[in-house]
C-alpha cells in the first residue's frame, strides 16, 4: 500500500510537465534539519579521519621517517590519473 504524501500536488510547472509540490513549512524544515545533520556528521567523520592521518604522518616525521620524493611523486600521478578516469 502506498503511503500518502505529506503535501498536495500543485499546478504543473511552466517548464516541466511534472507537477510541482509545495511542502508545508514544518516538513521542509524537518527535511532541511535532517540533511544538515547528515552533512555535519559526514563532515565531522572526514575531518576526524584527516586529523588522524595528519597526526600519524607528523609522528613518523618525528621518528625520522622520510618518503622517497620520486616514489611519492609517482604515487600522486597515479592517483591523479585514477581520479580523472573516475570523473570521466
Amino acid at each position: 500500500m502506498e503511503k500518502p504524501l505529506p503535501f498536495e500536488p500543485q499546478e504543473p510547472h511552466a517548464v516541466e510537465d511534472e507537477p510541482a509540490y509545495e511542502l508545508p513549512p514544518a516538513v521542509a524544515f524537518a527535511m532541511a534539519l535532517r540533511l544538515s545533520a547528515e552533512y555535519g556528521d559526514d563532515r565531522a567523520r572526514r575531518l576526524a579521519a584527516f586529523h588522524r592521518e595528519l597526526a600519524a604522518r607528523l609522528a613518523s616525521l618525528g621518528r625520522g621517517e622520510r618518503a622517497d620524493p620520486v616514489i611519492a611523486q609517482q604515487r600522486l600521478r597515479q592517483k591523479s590519473r585514477e581520479f580523472r578516469r573516475q570523473e570521466a
